[in-house]
């Protein structure tokens, strides 16, 4: 049965539940179910592929959901895979801030945002309605010079990708910022990163990149812009055309990629996307990688609960928990032993019929109260069945009338009524004679035949 105790119990049981279960769900990695475009997605987009290679290769990576800040190593490679503009729009100053951090020595890395995602209907409207939304990251970054174009499918020299019909592949090379540059000192660090990882040796010299088949988003970049190429022109390409521009700032340095779709998971595993990706990523294998997911919509604002997963906003919680508890404690009521419970009362009519009668003649004039309640209910009764107003006195008004109907029982009624005046009128009324009485006066109630019947019934 629930009482007090077991209600308080259970609430205070649920409360903690509900607690530790946010708790547990805002420490764990706020992933979409591997349905995202992010590094935790697991489909034709998203970018867990990549994750785990450089894992599985042994290089530091790591995912970032708070916003970028300068807080960030000086030696590592931020890496903003396609972020979406809707965040880009409404969170701006996070990005508009790493720029000291570049200058200082940082270095970030930015997979332009897909085309047809930049100019969604959506976007446009906030574009409309806000005069401070921008989702541009080249504009957020201060970028000049730079652009993103598409190439269609016709316009790109391709190459098949073997076993992969719904993927392409183009060819570029390196970039060299001199003719006498050498070999040696523009493969060393490529050579590091990719032979210690077990990939093929060479791939320094040009790269063969699949991408899914379609139009192919490339850069153009100005002339007297400060972009220099990353990569040089795509092979079989008349005009300048690039996938990667590298823009100095300060010690640092922003590298921008035209298509994000290159380190997806589909083309990831086909033709050089690895070997590429890791060295791009990691400067040549010299820096560490932090993805950054907040741009992912992976934020954890919203979840009050990630606070508590901090040391400096936990330890003060559970100390006001512990105070709140303590102070409850002393000044709450102590609850006691439960009360016994008690069976309900299930009795029948006859039984308040019979208490009811009990408790009339427990008065000392008892038996009189309930053989005059009696007699003014039958007359009454008698006076509505003849169609007389209930203030009818006359008895023998009463007696003519039934004697019409029934003359047998219009004596019974008679010889009755006479008898209870006459018992209203003694000093004393004894039980048996008060018993009498009230037989007779049922009776009245009665027809002859049903009468007869009472009365047989009475005798035995």
């Amino acid at each position: 049965m629930l009482t007090p105790r077991t209600a308080i119990t259970v609430a205070l049981l649920l409360f903690l539940t509900f607690a530790v279960i946010s708790i547990w769900s805002a420490m764990q990695p706020s992933d979409s179910g591997g349905r995202g475009f992010d590094s935790f997605g697991t489909r034709i987009e998203g970018h867990r592929g990549l994750f785990e290679t450089f894992e599985r290769l042994g290089f530091s990576i790591e995912r970032r959901f708070t916003p970028p800040d300068a807080t960030l190593p000086l030696d590592s490679s931020l890496v903003l895979i396609a972020p979406n503009p809707m965040t880009l729009g409404f969170e701006p100053l996070p990005l508009q801030q790493l720029r000291p951090w570049i200058s200082s020595g940082g270095r970030l890395v930015v997979f332009a945002p897909d085309l047809v995602d930049l100019h969604s209907s959506q976007i446009e409207q906030m574009q409309n309605q806000l005069d401070h939304f921008d989702p541009d990251v080249f504009s957020l970054l201060q970028i000049d010079g730079v652009s993103v174009e598409s190439l269609s499918y016709r316009e790109v020299p391709v190459k098949n990708v073997p076993d992969q019909a719904e993927l392409s592949a183009i060819s570029i090379r390196r970039h060299l910022s001199s003719p006498e540059q050498t070999a040696a000192s523009s493969r060393e660090s490529t050579a590091n990163t990719v032979a210690g990882s077990g990939m093929s040796e060479g791939v320094d010299e040009g790269w063969s990149l699949a991408f899914p088949m379609g139009d192919l988003a490339v850069l153009h970049l100005k002339e007297d812009g400060p972009a220099r190429p990353h990569t040089s022109g795509i092979d079989g390409l008349e005009e300048m055309r690039t996938i990667a521009a590298t823009i100095p700032i300060g010690k640092g340095e922003i590298v921008i990629v035209s298509d994000p779709h290159f380190v997806t998971n589909l083309p990831w595993g086909a033709e050089e996307n690895a070997a590429w990706g890791v060295h791009l990523l990691t400067d040549g294998g010299t820096r560490q990688v932090v993805i950054d997911e907040f741009y992912h919509g992976l934020m954890v604002r919203g979840n009050n609960w990630w606070l508590l997963t901090k040391p400096a906003y936990l330890l003060p919680f559970l100390a006001i928990l512990l105070l709140l508890g303590l102070i409850t404690w002393r000044f709450g009521t102590m609850l006691g032993p439960a009360l016994a419970t008690q069976e309900p009362s299930r009795r029948v009519v006859s039984e308040y019929v019979e208490a009811m009668g009990d408790f009339f003649l427990k008065a000392s004039d008892g038996r009189r109260f309930v053989l005059k309640s009696v007699h003014q209910g039958i007359w009454r009764r008698l006076c509505k069945e003849l169609h007389l107003p209930p203030s009818t006195k006359d008895l023998e008004t009463i007696v003519s009338l039934m004697s019409r109907r029934d003359p047998e029982r219009a004596n019974r009624i008679q010889q009755a009524f006479q008898e209870s005046e006459q018992m209203f009128e003694s000093a004393t009324l004894r039980p048996v004679d008060c018993m009498k009485t009230l037989s007779q006066l049922d009776r009245c109630l009665h027809r002859d035949e049903e009468a007869r019947h009472l009365t047989a019934n009475a005798i035995r």
